[in-house]
């Protein structure tokens, strides 16, 4: 789902920098991938940090969000791009803040 919201913000925002963002993109990439794999190996900390991240991520959204709106000269798509990251990476990080199943599967107890 991450990744899929990288391709959506890469193809959809068309008047930002793109040398930029695609750098951006990739950073991110990387690091939630390395994340997700200390995940994957029962490293119950980068969970933590996962979400710290993204909520980071979030907090970047909503100081870019007054700049856009005002440079966008009543074109809201950016904004509600922006808008619509900000609820994907809510809903990512409630999920990793409260799945049992995921609780259990980095917990270090035996199955």
């Amino acid at each position: 789902m991450l990744r899929a919201l990288d391709v959506f913000i890469y193809t959809h925002l068309l008047n930002i920098g793109r040398p930029a963002l695609l750098a951006a993109l990739i950073n991110n990439a990387v690091w939630t991938t390395v994340l997700l794999g200390a995940v994957w190996v029962r490293k119950n900390w980068a969970r933590y940090v996962l979400i710290a991240f993204l909520f980071l991520g979030l907090a970047v959204i909503f100081t870019l969000l007054p700049d856009i709106s005002m440079k966008s000269n009543g074109d809201n798509r950016t904004f509600m791009i922006l808008v619509g990251c900000a609820a994907v990476n809510v809903g990512i990080s409630v999920y990793l803040l409260c799945s049992s199943d995921l609780e259990r599967f980095t917990g270090r107890s035996s199955r």
